[in-house]
């Protein structure tokens, strides 16, 4: 059984990845690349600002040039940015651009993670490598875990790792996660394991597929681990744990991220700044 160390979001993990340390310190920029995306998940709670739509934010700033990017990204002091969608790698030569500019701005030190719902081939893998790529985050459809390994995101997973940038897979806590955890385990990369987020536009369809807003709710892992408020609602079978994983609860991401956007914002526009926390 592995350790797991519970943070003060409720979240909890044997393993962090770069990206997700920095994300937990709240000292990424999220790059929003676009709003298009092939895949119609149930549970996505984008936004009818964003959904659809072939925009780029900044944490919550529209980006209309270069210069925009740049200045949220020094606001904030971000040691690394997320990039984000939508589905990232519809707009594969406008992410190319951020993360070469990102680089050349900021140092090569400043760590860049990827999110997709795509499987993409060898040839796109080594562009995302040579433009200075970290990590890369896969979210298989819910339709693909029964099989994973004999799927592309298999392929895609072992030609990212080939090809230097470390890569995992990230998904809600969905009924057969189980499933793709022995996959991760197998495969030798990360699981981040999500709370699904209700939202104005994915409630709804969370209801009508059985979900109620319930907090509470566990997910039953192998005794003696009992990984409190993650899904809302159970998990029937008890979920394999792989070796590096991660168990994120909803407000994990929003909380680090928002405040630390916050102080920066605010040590950078007043003179004086008094920060207090709990």
């Amino acid at each position: 059984m592995e350790k797991f160390t519970e943070d003060k979001t409720g979240s909890f993990y044997s393993y962090l990845s770069e990206g997700c340390r920095l994300c937990q310190e709240g000292a990424k920029m999220v790059l929003f690349v676009t709003g298009l995306c092939p895949k119609n998940c149930f549970y996505c709670p984008l936004s009818d600002k964003r959904r659809g739509k072939d925009l780029v934010f900044a944490n919550e700033r529209l980006i209309s040039s270069d210069e925009d990017l740049l200045k949220e990204a020094e606001l904030m002091d971000a040691l690394g940015t997320g990039i984000t969608g939508g589905e990232p790698l519809l707009k594969l030569e406008r992410v190319l651009h951020y993360i070469r500019m990102l680089k050349a701005s900021f140092g090569i030190e400043h760590h860049i993670h990827l999110y997709t719902s795509l499987a993409p081939g060898r040839q796109v893998l080594e562009k995302l490598a040579d433009a200075g790529l970290d990590e890369i985050r896969f979210h298989p459809p819910q339709e693909c875990w029964n099989d994973l390994k004999n799927s592309q995101y298999a392929n895609s997973l072992q030609n990212a790792k080939e090809l230097g940038i470390e890569a995992g897979i990230e998904i809600p806590a969905l009924e057969d996660a189980e499933k793709v955890s022995a996959f991760a385990e197998e495969m030798g990369v990360f699981l981040n394991l999500n709370e699904l987020e209700f939202s104005d536009n994915n409630s709804e369809a969370l209801l009508k597929n059985g979900f109620c807003f319930n907090p509470t709710h566990p997910v039953r892992l192998p005794d003696p681990v009992n990984l409190p408020g993650l899904p809302l609602r159970n998990v029937k079978r008890p979920i394999f744990v792989p070796q590096y994983i991660r168990m994120q609860s909803s407000s994990a991401k929003d909380f680090s991220e928002s405040q630390r956007i916050l102080q920066e914002s605010l040590t950078k526009s007043l003179k004086t700044v008094h920060w207090y926390t709990e």
